[in-house]
């Protein structure tokens, strides 16, 4: 074997083992995100359950305020438990239908109420392809060390999920001007919206906070 044959098979070798590592990362990470949604919902919701039957058992007018609270809590901590499985069920999708790639620099645009974070992948400056995120974790703060990189599963028109190798957090994102890009989805060709459809980012998922004026 020649020189260059043994440095292209070296090359070859060092390739597949990134893939297997970044692959067997974002699989745990998916697993992380999960455990992550459930203790976090094991923490925080038991006080308010037992707010709400100690309101039920008691029958009493004086902790109706009691009772509210408990039951206000318990609906808001399973709300948040559902919101942190389906982003990571939708990014564990995406990452299914999509060879991971490497970005290699992410530029932070800004970010709103509600956890969502507007972003531009790699070298894109176009602010028409800005990207809107959601963490799977659904905590309101960007990810440590995003700057630098992302593995990133999907399809530029129809959004997809990033792995971020620093911190291990997931995010799910569609572009910002969805119903700008409405034309080129529709003939983007079958396999593309199969796919799409497949990764659960057919249809629009991330939607901007309702600001209320006032």
């Amino acid at each position: 074997m020649s020189s260059r044959e043994r440095l292209n098979s070296q090359d070859t070798e060092a390739s597949r083992v990134r893939d297997a590592v970044s692959s067997a990362e974002i699989q745990e990470a998916v697993r992380q995100h999960y455990r992550f949604a459930v203790k976090r919902f094991a923490l925080r919701s038991p006080l308010f359950v037992a707010l709400a039957v100690l309101f039920m058992v008691s029958h009493t007018e004086l902790l109706i305020p009691v009772g509210l609270v408990g039951i206000l809590g318990t609906v808001y901590c399973l709300q948040m438990l559902a919101r942190r499985a389906a982003c990571t069920w939708l990014c564990s999708r995406a990452f299914r239908a999509y060879e991971a790639e490497f970005v290699p620099s992410v530029k932070k645009v800004r970010q709103e109420g509600g956890g969502v974070l507007f972003l531009l992948l790699g070298q894109e400056r176009n602010p028409m392809w800005t990207m809107r995120a959601h963490k799977a974790s659904r905590t309101g703060v960007w990810p440590k060390g995003i700057e630098t990189g992302v593995w990133f599963a999907g399809d530029k028109l129809f959004g997809g999920a990033a792995f971020v190798p620093g911190s291990g957090e997931l995010l799910i994102m569609q572009p910002n001007g969805w119903r700008l890009w409405a034309p080129e989805r529709k003939n983007a060709g079958a396999e593309r919206i199969a796919r799409a459809r497949r990764a659960g980012i057919r249809r629009l998922r991330i939607r901007r906070p309702v600001r209320v004026n006032g």
